[in-house]
This record gives structure tokens, C-alpha cells and sequence, in this order.
């Protein structure tokens, strides 16, 4: 369970699969795809690891704000760049380059 002030924002495993899971299996697992992409990016195949990023982030073509420490900015996700870099055309129709900050989509 969630406080009312995340409620609307956060969800867990158990909430997007409907099932429980095993925590170490689980870690396990992370752990094997994390070494595997991680040997990827090393032999330089980060535009395969950049596509399967894009296929699976939830937040493109989303409303999103983004903070970064006392800057915030709002707009929609458009893209990763060639460096993973979060594309985002703000509303004034400048497109920023974010390399860092807290991402929250918003509701429609």
C-alpha cells in the first residue's frame, strides 16, 4: 500500500504483474540482463540497447516534468538521443536535452 501522496504516482511489481516475486530470483535476473547489456555497450552496441530502451520506456510521447535541483521543466518526451539523453519539446517549442533529474509523468 501507498500513501494518498504517492497513490496516484508509484506502483510495484506486484500492482504491473499481479503476481508476487521472489526477491533474490528476481535480483538474480536483473543482475544477468545488466552484465549482458553491460558487455553489449562495452563492444559498442548501444543503438540496439538505445532501441530496445525506447521500445520499453513508458514515458515517450508522454506529458512529462522534469526536475533538475532548482530548475523544473515541462513538456513531452520525445526521444532518447544517441548518449541516452531524454529528448523532451518543452511547451514553448524548444527541444532540451536531459541528462539527469526526476522524471514524472503527468496526468492527462
Amino acid at each position: 500500500d501507498f500513501s494518498t501522496k504517492l497513490r496516484d504516482i508509484a506502483t510495484s511489481l506486484r500492482i504491473e504483474s499481479g503476481k508476487d516475486w521472489d526477491r533474490p530470483e528476481l535480483a538474480a535476473e536483473l543482475l544477468r540482463h545488466m552484465d549482458a547489456d553491460y558487455k553489449r555497450l562495452s563492444s559498442g552496441a548501444f543503438d540496439s540497447i538505445a532501441s530496445e530502451w525506447e521500445s520499453l520506456c513508458g514515458t515517450l510521447g508522454r506529458n512529462v516534468r522534469v526536475q533538475m535541483g532548482d530548475r523544473m521543466l515541462q513538456g513531452t518526451a520525445e526521444a532518447l538521443d544517441s548518449e541516452g539523453a531524454l529528448l523532451l519539446r518543452t511547451s514553448h517549442g524548444s527541444l532540451e536535452r536531459i541528462l539527469g533529474g526526476d522524471v514524472t509523468v503527468m496526468k492527462s
